[in-house]
């Protein structure tokens, strides 16, 4: 439980950010930072603010 706990506490920042502009702006970002995807969304859905993207990249490389 502890080990969980540890572990929860680490990424908490990174939940946050990931709900800031809503789903799934959040998570298309991060996954852009990962190298994974492109961060294209279709109307009505809108990119992450560059604001939270900064924030994001930022709590990103810090648990890297």
């Amino acid at each position: 439980i502890e080990e969980a706990r540890c572990l929860n506490n680490k990424y908490q920042e990174l939940y946050r950010l990931l709900f800031v502009d809503g789903n799934p702006a959040g998570a298309k970002l991060a996954l852009n930072i990962l190298g994974k995807c492109e961060n294209v969304l279709r109307l009505p859905l809108v990119p992450a603010s560059p604001a939270v993207a900064l924030e994001m990249e930022k709590a990103i490389k810090a648990l890297q």
